[in-house]
């Protein structure tokens, strides 16, 4: 299934096409990975495009899986404004899923770095973030 995935997120979607049809698709393919499939797809983050990376980030929202966790820590680990902010809203739509985070000091420094330029959107999916955060008593 990896390697189905991998060739899916490869593709060149029209942008439309990718928020409307193309990240339901992808995350449906995450909910068959078994074990294994998670394990490549970590093995081959490093060697993976920003353009790639960023609709990685874009599909793990509401897949259910704990992995998804590790996956989003290595994903945060940029200076890509766009592949950060794409981590930020699939581990916002986790919480808001009730899957349990916390918001550690790699995470507030992100928030941080993430402010400094922030447009009226990304501020409102950070604010969203922190309140969901705080809520959870995290």
């Amino acid at each position: 299934m990896f390697d189905e995935y991998d060739r899916y997120l490869s593709n060149e979607w029209n942008i439309d096409y990718w928020y409307d049809i193309g990240v339901i698709q992808a995350a449906d393919m995450l909910d068959e990975f078994c074990d294994k499939d998670w394990e490549r797809l970590l093995e081959s983050l490093p060697n993976k495009q920003e353009e790639w990376k960023c609709r990685c980030a874009e599909t793990l929202g509401e897949v259910e899986c704990s992995i998804v966790f590790l996956v989003l820590e290595k994903l945060i680990e940029t200076s890509s404004r766009n592949q950060l902010m794409a981590v930020i809203d699939a581990i916002r739509a986790q919480a808001l899923g009730g899957r349990k985070m916390k918001m550690t000091t790699d995470l507030q420094a992100v928030l941080v770095i993430l402010r400094q330029g922030a447009g009226k959107i990304d501020n409102m999916v950070l604010d969203d973030l922190n309140a969901v955060l705080s809520n959870d008593g995290a």
